[in-house]
């Protein structure tokens, strides 16, 4: 059996390369099963060898993560995430924001995952105590639904593809949003990095042939091809 965990947003990666490789797998009769993991499980997920391959979103210090020393890696983007938000531009002007002014916007954010580990790299673990937190959130997809609403005037912090989206998204019903890029100008200077987790460990331990490095192989030609600058 081979278990890929993957978040919602990182489904494609896995779907492409089991494409790659789905009619060897069968031959060998590979038992191929997919987990939903949520951001803020996917470390805990990888080290206790719940899944053999992840595909999701960390926050990443450039050139500097420790946590991946034991891990090989696809990556496929890396970059700032993106502000959105339904505040005006008399409210909020412009359309960039530095990370330094995030201590003085109303904010909804989740208790944990990719934007708790964000904001925990300037602020801590106990960041909530020290930002204007307006809403706490459990799914991105009720927070986008509570900004449209109106009802919390706010931002959330967002990837570049979620936070473009929603701004060009013309939903007569509902705030219109914007989006608002953010300027790194505080230290750590940390990106969001999208991208394929193995243990190293693992792909060694096997022959070239054992299903894991196939799929793995199949991720790496799918970065090839679909890694974003």
């Amino acid at each position: 059996m081979l278990t890929v965990g993957t978040t919602e947003f990182t489904l494609p990666i896995i779907s492409r390369a089991w494409d790659r490789v789905a009619e060897q797998l069968r031959r060998q009769e590979v038992e191929f099963k997919v987990v939903h993991v949520r951001t803020r499980d996917l470390w805990s997920r990888l080290e206790a060898r719940q899944v053999d391959l992840m595909c999701g979103s960390i926050v990443s210090r450039s050139g500097d993560d420790r946590r991946l020393a034991d891990y090989e890696v696809v990556e496929f983007a890396r970059g700032r995430p993106m502000l959105l938000t339904n505040l005006t531009e008399g409210e909020l002007p412009g359309d960039a924001v530095g990370t330094t002014a995030l201590a003085e916007l109303p904010l909804v954010v989740p208790p944990a995952g990719l934007v708790a580990d964000y904001l925990s790299s300037w602020y801590g673990p106990g960041f909530r105590d020290r930002l204007d937190v307006v809403a706490d959130i459990d799914d991105v997809h009720y927070g986008l639904s509570l900004l449209r609403s109106g009802f919390v005037r706010g931002c959330m912090i967002v990837t570049p593809s979620i936070g473009r989206r929603m701004a060009a998204d013309s939903d007569a019903g509902g705030v219109p949003l914007r989006s608002l890029d953010l300027r790194d100008d505080r230290e750590p200077r940390v990106e969001i990095m999208t991208g394929a987790f193995v243990h190293r460990a693992d792909l060694m331990r096997y022959a070239s042939e054992h299903p894991l490095n196939r799929l793995w192989t199949a991720v790496q030609e799918d970065g090839r091809t679909y890694r974003t600058p």
